[in-house]
């Protein structure tokens, strides 16, 4: 007997991530936000994005890596690429090559010790 394969949590973000659609993103993300697996965004269809919407994902993939939690970016999406750039959060959301069709994985980072 085959064992079925685990579908694994995701989301799929909209073409518009304005401050009016962040509310929605952010319930969305909390019901995945203790899902021991990885998470992947699927950012293919992002045509716009805001920074309310910008502050929503950095806090999710925040406190997923700050779990020990991945988020796996999926797609590519010029639009929130240029946008986490120019917000200087490209580096915290762990988007390079995510503009690409590639899927980005957002490990989480090790601790550094005290």
């Amino acid at each position: 007997m085959k064992k079925a394969k685990k579908k694994l949590p995701s989301f799929k973000l909209e073409a518009n991530c304005t401050v009016r659609d962040a509310a929605r993103l952010k319930e969305a993300l909390l019901e995945m936000q203790e899902t021991p697996d990885v998470v992947t965004l699927d950012v293919t269809d992002v045509e716009r994005v805001e920074t309310a919407s910008l502050q929503v994902l950095c806090a999710f993939v925040m406190s997923r890596r700050a779990a020990g939690r991945a988020v796996r970016w999926q797609g590519g999406s010029t639009a929130l690429t240029q946008a986490a750039q120019l917000s200087g959060l490209s580096a915290l959301l762990d988007l390079e090559g995510a503009a690409h069709p590639d899927a980005v994985q957002s490990e989480p980072r090790a601790r550094a010790a005290s």
